[in-house]
């Protein structure tokens, strides 16, 4: 790209060590104080992430650091690592250029194996055995760095020669790279260019010039004097998305998360990896118990024709519950998690539409029917999606299994329904009074994660975000007329899943219904399940094959049917400060969000939760951490417990949609 060279042809790994590392003083800076206070995370962010070299030199040297330093501290330390691409390579050709790196195979060979290509938005790659979170930034660099929630403490700037690629060194990027700074913030670069060097010092850098690397004469280094302000508005988040500032203390005090369903037990897994204590309370007999326990789900990303915000929260979502179940399973093989693949059927139009976004084969591509049908072993008359990388589990099991990975750390009381939640305030102490249904007190929380599904809008008791019951009936086939055997998951307007996976003698569980109240199976659900089984699969399925049983169980979803993660608002601030939006001020005329102290909320995730679950459980931990805040600002945003009532403010009607009185 560009005709120039991602790094030294001799010695790029020296080269990186010299610009980089040394001129950010990375040696020095990992640790506070003394050898016994190290720093808890740190974050680099990066410009042109290339052939990865830059991250693979500073993995190794952290990797050493934390290997002397995991000892000394309850919540070992952690490096965030940003880098923003916007031409990626594709994987054959990583694959190709980091053979010639063996030395860090440790890490080269886990991020092929989860290289997201040339997918836009973020994608994390986690390195659990080092501490290590690598954000790939896919997308343009002004977008990319508009969405960081996080300041930098120290920059890589390595994208192409500026003299080839002026764009990726203009002011505006630096004026954002400052922004995006901490007020320590340093910065290191293989470039001098006088340029690159006024628009530096014109955005807040303090620029030094050192001897370049090699035969190159000079290469520049220093730091952001002050973070860049062109107003008093000054974040990539508008005001009523700000996310929470976490004062309390989880890891003294656990956090109490109701419901055991997989938003509840993927949240208290999520804060169990940072070792922070939970205590799940849910009202049934078991894990599982609603949605959650059904015997199979298919885990498949959503992917709209424009691409947009949606798509790809529900790509990078897809890949972060993929390498998490894969995980899993290493650990737990008794897993039933089948990553055979899914094939999945749409019109002539939207095929076209999806294979000119041109995304990467790892993720989807489109098969002609012969060679569909030689992946499902059965023939097929019409072309197909396949994800080479989704599959079927059993959610059931699942969250079974994220119970005993999180053992540790989790504790859970059954039996136990919370039938209102109280706020108590005193001097400067917040925390939630749970009562169960006789009104006697189960507990305090300090921190309290309402994850209950439809059942959160009675706690919550207000309109602005109602989740609403949907009942969905699966059917499940019995194999003893011998039906030719599927080899892989298929949908479309529904879906097929074959296989036994705790079933007793099911060859094939169809799925699902929407909509409904009814509790009891009824035969027009499995009717219309094989009506949508057979419109995948003509003439599969008969009369003769006998629907041997079924489930029904109620899905969370909400208007948009996106879930609702993140801090619960409070609302009489927003009504108080946002209800004026429709005039259309400037962001920055209006304060940052308040919210409830110490309550958070994980709901709504539908038929997506085995996408969409593990993602944003990892984004409430990192809220109830107080540390880092790795999701996109527009994710953050699309997903916010204020979302709804902020729309109905843009457009000048009440929550319930009525036009306002003035």
């Amino acid at each position: 790209m560009f005709s120039d060279p991602y790094f030294s042809l001799r010695n790029g790994e020296a080269e990186t060590e010299y610009v980089f590392l040394q001129h950010n003083s990375l040696f020095s800076r990992l640790l506070l104080n003394d050898q016994a206070t190290p720093r808890l995370c740190f974050c680099i962010g990066e410009t042109g992430f290339g052939t990865g070299l830059n991250f693979f030199v500073t993995a190794q040297h952290w990797k050493t650091f934390y290997a002397k330093t995991r000892g000394n501290q309850s919540k070992t330390s952690h490096l965030y690592y940003y880098s923003i691409e916007k031409y990626p390579i594709n994987k054959n050709q990583l694959a190709d250029i980091v053979k010639s790196w063996p030395q860090f195979d440790i890490f080269s060979l886990p991020l092929l194996a989860q290289y997201p290509g040339n997918c836009p938005g973020f994608h994390q790659i986690h390195f659990p055995g080092f501490n290590i979170t690598l954000l790939l930034m896919i997308g343009d660099v002004c977008h990319m760095l508009d969405q960081l929630l996080m300041p930098m403490d120290a920059w890589y700037l390595d994208g192409f020669s500026p003299a080839k690629n002026p764009e990726m060194w203009s002011q505006e990027v630096f004026e954002k790279i400052a922004k995006a700074s901490k007020p320590d913030a340093t910065f290191a670069t293989f470039t001098a260019a006088g340029f690159v060097r006024r628009n530096m010092q014109a955005a807040g850098f303090a620029v030094k010039k050192a001897p370049g690397f090699e035969k190159k004469r000079e290469m520049l280094w220093g730091n952001v004097n002050q973070p860049f302000v062109r107003s008093k508005f000054n974040q990539n988040i508008k005001p009523w998305y700000a996310p929470d500032k976490n004062e309390a203390t989880p890891a003294v005090e656990p956090v109490v998360i109701i419901g055991a369903g997989l938003a509840g037990l993927s949240c208290a897994f999520a804060l169990a990896q940072k070792k922070i204590k939970s205590v799940i309370l849910e009202a049934g007999s078991q894990v599982g118990a609603g949605a959650s326990g059904n015997p199979a789900g298919i885990v498949l990303p959503k992917i709209n024709a424009d691409l947009d915000i949606e798509s790809q929260f529900y790509i990078s979502s897809f890949e972060y519950a993929v390498n998490q179940y894969d995980a899993l399973k290493r650990q737990f093989p008794e897993l039933y998690w089948h990553k055979q693949g899914i094939l999945q059927f749409a019109s002539e139009k939207r095929r076209g539409k999806i294979a000119a976004l041109d995304l990467p084969e790892s993720l989807v591509k489109v098969l002609n029917a012969s060679r569909a049908s030689l992946l499902a072993g059965i023939s097929l008359s019409e072309p197909a999606f396949y994800y080479s990388q989704a599959g079927v589990i059993n959610p059931q099991q699942l969250c079974e299994i994220l119970l005993v990975a999180s053992s540790e750390f989790v504790a859970v009381r059954y039996n136990t329904k919370v039938k209102s939640l109280q706020q108590i305030v005193e001097k400067t102490d917040t925390a939630w009074l749970l009562e169960n249904p006789q009104g006697e007190k189960i507990c305090n929380a300090k921190n309290l994660v309402i994850a209950n599904a439809y059942d959160a809008s009675r706690l919550l008791d207000t309109p602005i975000y109602t989740v609403e019951a949907n009942r969905g009936q699966l059917s499940y086939i019995s194999d003893k007329h011998r039906l030719p055997a599927l080899k892989l998951g298929v949908c479309g307007e529904g879906y097929i899943i074959p296989g036994n996976t705790d079933r007793g003698n099911t060859a094939y569980i169809l799925g699902a219904t929407y909509g409904g109240d009814d509790i009891a199976l009824n035969q027009a659900g499995h009717h219309e399940n094989l009506h949508k089984a057979n419109a995948m699969l003509p003439g599969f399925f008969s009369e003769k094959n006998a629907v041997s049983g079924g489930r029904v169980s109620f899905r969370a979803t909400t208007a948009d049917h996106l879930p609702v993660v993140g801090p619960v608002i409070d609302e009489a601030f927003f009504q108080q400060n946002y209800a004026d939006l429709h005039f259309g001020r400037k962001a920055e005329n209006y304060p940052n969000a308040v919210y409830k102290k110490g309550l958070y909320v994980t709901i709504g995730h539908g038929s997506r939760g085995l996408v969409s679950c593990m993602a944003t459980s990892n984004y409430l931990a990192e809220l109830l951490e107080g540390s880092v805040i790795t999701a996109a600002a527009d994710v953050v945003s699309l997903l916010h417990p204020a979302r709804f009532l902020i729309r109905h403010f843009k457009k000048n009607k009440s929550v319930l949609g009525e036009p306002k009185t003035e």
